[in-house]
Formats: C-alpha cells, structure tokens, sequence
C-alpha cells in the first residue's frame, strides 16, 4: 500500500550565504527546522554557524530515528531523542563548551506523520502548521505571542524610536543583550522548548493528533515564511495555504522578499533581521 499523502512542494529560500533552516520528508513523516541565529561571538560548531551546524545535524538524524518511533505516544519523545544525539556530535566536534545559554546551538522543529486517517504531530519552538479540510481549517503556531520576529518587535520599536534615524543593523546589534537574555529560558521550565544539546522539558513539547481526510491540505513551514501572515499581514493563514497550492512556495517567497526589499529599514514592520530565512513542506492528503 503505498502513502496515504504527496509532498506538493517543498522549498527552503536562504535570506543570506548561509541557509540556516532545513525541510525533509521520509517514509511516512515530513518536517521543517529553523536554526536559531547565532548571538555569540564566533562558532564554536564545524559548520558555517551553529545554527546551520544544528539544522542539519537535526535533520541528517530525523530519518533513522522517525523509522523507530511507533504510535502517537512516542512521536512526542522525538525532541528529546534528537537533543541527546545532538549534545552526543556537539561534545565530539565543538571548540569547546558552552560559557553560557545564549551559545548553545538551538533549532525549531515540527515534525508530522500521516497516516490513512489521522496526522500526528510534535513541535518545539514557533514553527507552523496548516491544516485545510472541506469544513475546517486548523493552525498551530501561528500568532503566538512569543512567536518569531512578533516575540521581539516592542523591544525593536522601542530602539527605533530613541534612534530614528539608526539602520537596521544598529539596532540589531542593540538588541543583542537583550536577545542573549531570551536564550536564557531555552528548555528551562517556564521558558521554551527547542531543539538544543539538553532535552526540552515535557511541557514544552507541542504533540498531539488531528483527523485528516483525502482531499486536505496541509503546510507546515518555519517562522520564515509564517511572517506573510504574522509580520507582513499580507495573508490570512486560509490565504497562504491557498495560495501556496495555487502558485506554489518559491512564488509566495518571492512575494516577501519584495515586500522586505521596500522595507529594508524595517520601519514599516519592525523586526529584528529584515529578511529571514524560509522554509516549507506542502502536502496533499490522498
């Protein structure tokens, strides 16, 4: 019998030389991961930044531990599996340890598994996922408070306004404190879960199951391309989803990178990188 789904799409678009996030699929599982950029001085990885050292170190392990993984239950145990593979190659290759919080290497991920009748799905950090069926559309991720580019823009507002006239890059390398104190909640109970070289806490996991029919569509993408909706407002997360079986990722990217073109200054809407990489997998339930 072969899968119950197709992959429509699947594009992940660098915003610089670097491309921090990864997107996949095997067997019977998609999934997407956004390395969170680096705040400290130089890498302590092999790779070009810890953040694209974390993602494909992530990713190049999904595949062997997802075929190990058995009912719903235990697709919930995947971020914690992955944190303990991940601090197991960061020990081997890495420069040295870790001083601090802000310098672990970290990621978001949303994994899925589909199946005849049902999706399954677990997540740490602000990744998205988009579920539309003939009666209903789902979201998770999506306008969450501390969400992405959303969790920083008062802090990033508050400097533009001392230095109206200071570019973007000034006021990102302001807003570095205030960005290392944000890593100090990584996996820490009343903080936020993610992909690190330390397991996120059990209630920092997002899993669950979602019944799915032929004929739905379903997008899951990093907080790259989520700011059409978040940041940019230029869809609503129906409008994306349309869209993006309509025209296609590559395009809809196309589309934010214009409008972030015209708003190189990030004035318009306040952020703290003007351009981000972005990332996602569409499916078609079959």
């Amino acid at each position: 019998m072969g899968q119950p789904f197709s992959i429509r799409d699947a594009v992940s678009v660098a915003a610089g030389s670097v491309n921090e996030d990864r997107v996949g699929h095997a067997g019977d599982m998609a999934w997407v991961i956004d390395g969170a950029t680096d705040i400290l001085d130089a890498p302590l990885s092999p790779g070009p930044t810890d953040a694209a050292w974390i993602a494909e170190t992530a990713h190049r392990l999904l595949p062997d531990l997802a075929s190990r993984l058995g009912p719903a239950a235990d697709l919930a145990r995947l971020p914690a599996l992955l944190c303990h593979q991940i601090a197991r190659a960061f020990a081997k290759t890495s420069t040295r340890p870790p001083r601090e919080r802000f310098e672990f290497p970290s990621a978001t991920l949303l994994a899925v598994r589909i199946t005849a009748n049902r999706l399954d799905y677990v997540g740490v950090g602000d990744c998205a996922l988009l579920l539309k069926g003939a009666e209903r559309l789902t979201t998770l991720g999506v306008d969450l408070p501390s969400s992405g580019d959303k969790a920083v823009a008062a802090a990033v507002s508050g400097l533009q306004g001392e230095t109206p006239d200071a570019p973007a890059t000034d006021i990102r390398a302001r807003l570095i404190p205030y960005l290392r104190s944000r890593r100090e909640g990584l996996n820490r109970p009343g903080g936020y879960g993610i992909l690190s070289i330390i397991p996120p806490p059990d209630d920092l996991v997002v899993s669950g199951s979602l019944p799915i029919r032929p004929g739905d569509d379903l997008l899951i993408a990093t907080d790259g391309l989520i700011r059409l909706i978040e940041v940019y407002r230029r869809y609503d997360p129906a409008g994306l989803l349309a869209s993006a079986r309509e025209r296609g990722l590559v395009a809809l990217i196309a589309d934010m990178r214009a409008i972030e073109d015209q708003d190189a200054n990030c004035r318009r809407h306040p952020r703290a990188k003007a351009k981000d990489d972005a990332s996602g997998v569409l499916i078609a339930v079959d």
